[in-house]
């Protein structure tokens, strides 16, 4: 009797459910029991798709299909509690239900647990249980598996580097024509960090992948047809298949190639246009020492003389490939106005691209620009805070304006003591602007002991270097006895200097000196100032450790007097 209520029920349900919606018609046979309506019933309430969302009811959904060994639940459920998406995250979980696939799946299965387990994506990383799973994957039958097994042994990833098992991993893959397995392989048969140096094996491998198109392999094959290396040399050949991963758009490749074509490699005669073509190439690819090379043969070719706009077309090439030396030249030639029109904004771009790749000058030049407010707000705590940084790499500029900022309590607190330390500090190191506001200090006691003759000695460094204030004021040392013994013709030799030098002030001093100097001090004036221009021309053609910093800017102008 029981059973035939039981049937009844279940007749009515079923009748029941045909005369409903899709929906309605899942609650009921789900409730029955059905695996196939507990799925439905669980994405409708996951999608939102005849029902409204709710990733609770949608989970309790999948967990009763679950329990009844459906595939989909699991994944589902996996999915659910690895994202996070309307239920909180539980890594753990879904690693449990990922592991439950994984244990009862195909390889390809296990395979994208591993990459999750690789990755952390959902779950918790776990590098070396992504291993167990790669192997497990791959000894299933996963080629793609298989080359990241190889992969993690030789890169030493959840395991120690070992070579060995490398080899068998990658050789695995390999042998199921994973072409990158290929290449990785050959290349450990072509050193001796490899189970054993076989040119002969590393040449069949490289042969498979290559044609397969694959461009690494081509360029390595080229390498071994070039130097003999498991095969008979063949410079043709050599040729043929580095052509074919440089037209591929291996930057290595085309790097390779414009050398070829420049120095007259693998049987080419020398090239410098196809050179240029090639080293064009691969910078647009992103190689900065290709971008470097094409300026170096623009000044060969212009005799150190390039065109400013060329110049600064390649050097835009190579702080786009990533060279923080080059992008520290971009910022400097935005900022002067060389080579292409003046945009402080651009300045400040690359300028922060290659400080934040730990450029001192580039560092010190965001801080000049925030200092004066260029492609940026002004902002004198933020400017110190980049002259800091610079001066810590020793970077000699920043040190001078770091000292700027301290004896005027811009942007930190005035500290004489520490600002004259480190304008000392930067005036020993050859920075002008620095050398010559010690001499004003030094001169006028200003923050630091009186000292005529250390002040006279460092307007001389300045003025020799070429500085149009320290001129003027040496000058005015000579003319007034200041540290020295007072001579009105090196003061007129000086004045002339400066006053070529741009310097006004000195015009002014001429002037009024020249009217009350005897005519043959004058023409005396005359021999010093070549004398002391001759000083000045040594001393520009003398080798400097700060030549090498390119794109360090002066920083603000020294405070001098009225």
């Amino acid at each position: 009797m029981l059973q035939d209520w039981r049937r009844w029920g279940a007749a009515s349900a079923l009748l029941l459910a045909s005369a409903c919606g899709p929906v309605d018609r899942a609650q009921l046979m789900a409730r029955l029991g059905s695996a196939d309506a507990q799925l439905t019933l669980a994405h409708a309430y996951a999608q939102g798709e005849g029902a409204r969302r709710d990733a609770r009811e949608a989970l309790r959904w999948y967990h009763e299909a679950a329990a009844q060994d459906r595939r989909e639940a699991w994944l589902a459920l996996a999915e659910l509690y690895a994202g996070g998406e309307g239920v909180e995250a539980d890594p753990e979980a879904a690693l449990g239900w990922y592991e439950r696939l994984a244990e009862s799946g195909s390889p390809e299965e296990q395979f994208a647990l591993a990459e999750r387990l690789r990755t952390g994506e959902g779950l918790e990383q776990d590098v070396t249980a992504a291993l167990e799973w790669y192997r497990r994957a791959a000894e299933a039958g996963s080629v793609e598996a298989a080359m990241a097994a190889g992969m993690a042994y030789l890169n030493g990833q959840g395991t120690l580097r070992d070579f060995g098992s490398a080899a068998k991993w990658l050789r695995l893959a390999a042998e199921g024509g994973n072409a990158d397995a290929q290449n990785a392989y050959a290349v450990l048969h072509s050193h001796d960090y490899g189970p054993s140096r076989d040119y002969a094996v590393a040449f069949r491998w490289l042969k498979a992948a290559a044609e397969q198109d694959h461009l690494e392999a081509q360029q390595n094959l080229s390498a071994l047809y070039a130097g003999g290396h498991g095969v008979e040399a063949d410079l043709e050949e050599a040729l043929l298949w580095l052509r074919r991963s440089a037209d591929g758009g291996l930057r290595r490749a085309r790097e390779q190639l414009a050398a070829a074509h420049e120095k007259g490699g693998l049987g080419l005669d020398p090239d410098r246009e196809q050179a240029r073509h090639w080293y064009r190439q691969a910078a647009e690819e992103g190689s900065a020492r290709a971008a470097e090379r094409l300026i170096e043969m623009l000044k060969e070719d212009s005799e150190g003389e390039p065109d400013p706009a060329a110049l600064h077309e390649l050097q835009l090439l190579a702080a786009e490939a990533g060279d923080r030396d080059a992008q520290a030249r971009v910022a400097e030639a935005f900022s002067e106005g060389i080579g292409t029109e003046v945009d402080d904004q651009k300045a400040m771009e690359w300028a922060l691209r290659s400080a934040e790749q730990g450029h001192a000058g580039a560092q010190n030049r965001v801080g000049v620009l925030y200092y004066r407010g260029q492609g940026v707000e002004s902002d004198h705590e933020e400017a110190y805070r980049w002259f800091r940084r610079a001066s810590n790499l020793g970077d000699v500029d920043a040190t001078a304006n770091l000292a700027f900022a301290l004896l005027r309590g811009e942007g930190a607190d005035r500290d004489t003591s520490e600002g004259a330390r480190l304008l000392q500090e930067a005036a020993a190191g050859g920075q002008l602007d620095a050398q010559y506001d010690l001499g004003l200090r030094l001169r006028a006691g200003a923050g630091i002991r009186r000292d005529a003759k250390e002040a006279f000695r460092w307007m001389l460094e300045a003025a020799e270097s070429g500085h149009p204030g320290a001129l003027n004021q040496l000058g005015i040392f000579h003319m007034r006895g200041i540290g020295t013994k007072t001579s009105a013709p090196w003061a007129l030799a000086l004045f002339r200097i400066a006053e070529g030098e741009g310097e006004e002030s000195a015009t002014v001093n001429l002037e009024r000196l020249g009217k009350r100097t005897p005519l043959p001090e004058r023409y005396r004036s005359l021999d010093l100032e070549k004398e002391f221009r001759a000083r000045m021309q040594a001393r520009e053609q003398a080798p400097s450790p700060e030549a090498a910093d390119a794109g360090a800017p002066e920083g603000p102008e020294a405070p001098g007097p009225t």
